[in-house]
């Protein structure tokens, strides 16, 4: 039997990207996920575990962070944008 995968929704994601000025594209390439699963999260549909973790060290955040707070939350650590812009792999 197939292990069963761990998934959560990501409520904040389209502010998050929003907030960092990023198409659904971009985001999806500099995270290293797929567009589909951008495009989940963004219609609150579940995505995994995983990429919840590849999305939020991308937006140099914890997970937890990106699935209970947006942008305008002031106990987030925001990068600021030269710090944004370098973390590219």
């Amino acid at each position: 039997m197939a292990a069963k995968r761990s998934s959560m929704t990501a409520p904040y994601l389209l502010d998050w990207r929003a907030y960092h000025g990023l198409t659904q594209a971009q985001l999806a390439e500099q995270a290293h996920v797929g567009i589909s699963t951008i495009r989940k999260a963004e219609n609150g549909e579940p995505i995994s575990a995983i990429s919840i973790g590849k999305l939020a060290r991308f937006l140099g955040m914890a997970p937890r962070d990106l699935r209970e707070r947006g942008p305008s939350d002031r106990s987030v650590r925001v990068p600021d944008t030269q710090e944004y812009t370098r973390r590219t792999p």
